[in-house]
C-alpha cells in the first residue's frame, strides 16, 4: 500500500515537472538551445548553405526534447493509472 502512494506521488511529480518544463521550453527555448549545444559541441548552429540553423547536424534539437518529454510525461501516466489499479489481494486484504 506504501508503494502504491510512494508510485502515485512520483507519477504526479513526473507528470507535472514534464508540463512545466514544456510550456519553458516554449516560451524560451533555452532547454532546447542548452541540448544542442551538449549534443553537438561546435558543430551547434554552424551555417549551412548560407543559413545559420541547426540543419548542420540533421535532426533539430526540439525533436529530442520533445520526444524526452512525451516519454516521460507518459511514464507519469502509466506510473499513475497503475498506481490507482487495486490487485486482487489488495481488496481481499481490507
Amino acid at each position: 500500500m506504501k508503494q502504491k502512494k510512494l508510485q502515485k506521488a512520483f507519477a504526479k511529480i513526473l507528470i507535472v515537472t514534464t508540463l512545466l518544463l514544456w510550456i519553458f521550453e516554449r516560451m524560451t527555448s533555452v532547454l532546447s538551445d542548452a541540448l544542442g549545444k551538449w549534443l553537438y559541441g561546435e558543430k551547434y548552429m554552424q551555417p549551412v548553405d548560407g543559413y545559420v540553423g541547426d540543419r548542420s547536424y540533421g535532426f533539430n534539437t526540439d525533436m529530442h526534447l520533445s520526444l524526452l518529454l512525451i516519454v516521460l510525461f507518459i511514464l507519469g501516466m502509466v506510473l499513475y493509472i497503475s498506481s490507482k489499479k487495486d490487485t486482487v489481494s489488495e481488496k481481499q486484504t481490507n
